[in-house]
């Protein structure tokens, strides 16, 4: 495994977030995806972004000394989703390789809630997220995607 970094969720205002972050920790913001950047096919069909929602942020990485140390997003309504304490942070591993992602997640999702079976998704990642039986949301992901 390569790491474990927190993964934050705001209603809004993750981009101004992050960058007081980044002036606290003296991190730098390392990715920047916004929900205009998602490619139509992996929205449901019958999702409409309204102007507001694509300018939101899908994900950012906020790295110290070159590690990834916080990521987050905002979350947007339309997907059914809302920020409550609790629901708000998930715990985001990075696995070494495809088997160990299978393993990882294999083992947290039992007696737990699957929300997304890994697959490879659009940011060229093996990626799979889960809430554990202890109610604990995983995000499992492995860039190497072999």
């Amino acid at each position: 495994m390569k790491s474990l970094v927190p993964y934050i969720n705001f209603e809004k205002d993750t981009e101004k977030i992050f960058e007081f972050y980044a002036n606290v920790l003296r991190g730098e913001i390392t990715s920047r995806l916004y929900y205009r950047d998602l490619p139509s096919d992996e929205m449901p069909a019958d999702t409409k972004l309204t102007e507001e929602d694509r300018a939101k942020i899908l994900h950012m990485e906020l790295s110290v000394n070159g590690q990834a140390v916080l990521l987050g997003s905002d979350i947007l309504e339309v997907f059914g989703s809302t920020v409550n304490p609790g629901n708000n942070i998930s715990i985001t591993i990075e696995a070494d390789d495809k088997v160990e992602a299978d393993r990882l997640f294999a083992e947290l999702s039992e007696g737990g809630e699957v929300s997304m079976p890994m697959d490879t998704v659009f940011w060229d990642a093996y990626f799979g997220s889960l809430k554990d039986r202890y109610g604990i949301t995983w995000l499992v992901n492995c860039s190497n995607n072999s």
